[in-house]
């Protein structure tokens, strides 16, 4: 399951619907995991947004009473406990969506070859699954410019 007008009115999986629709089978159901945990993340980033703001608030309500001993400032309350707990269901969402990119994109292009299921393995061998250049580029790219790269050697 997943709430399309999330996505609709951020401009985001416009084209994952119709594809959906002609999936069968086991694509049908990874697209339906990659929209669930798209959900998921995005429903988790709202609320760590939302408690956010919510711990400032907090924290400037309280700073008029706090004495200040040291530089650092120790803040603690139930509320950003609440905020921590989101980041693990947020980053295990973003790294299963990440890990359905590449079979998802074979399903798509009639590759009948077995991608590995982390996209750190498929990348070792990333150009013999019999992808396209541009899509080859585009995980490449993906992998080198974010933090991932550290995690392919």
């Amino acid at each position: 399951m997943y709430i399309a007008t999330l996505f609709n009115n951020q401009g985001v999986f416009q084209r994952i619907v119709d594809w959906k629709e002609k999936a069968s089978g086991e694509e049908r159901y990874d697209l339906d995991v990659l929209l669930f945990r798209a959900t998921s993340a995005y429903m988790s980033l709202l609320r760590m947004n939302g408690l956010n703001e919510l711990c400032i608030e907090q924290y400037h309500s309280l700073k008029s009473e706090l004495t200040f001993v040291d530089d650092r400032i120790i803040f603690w309350s139930p509320t950003l406990i609440e905020l921590l707990n989101e980041f693990s269901p947020f980053l295990s969402s973003l790294r299963i969506m990440q890990n359905l990119i590449l079979p998802l994109a074979a399903k798509a292009q009639n590759l009948k070859v077995s991608i590995p299921p982390s996209l750190a393995e498929a990348m070792k061998k990333l150009n013999t699954y019999g992808f396209s250049e541009e899509i080859c580029k585009i995980v490449e790219e993906y992998c080198s410019n974010s933090r991932f790269r550290n995690h392919l050697s």
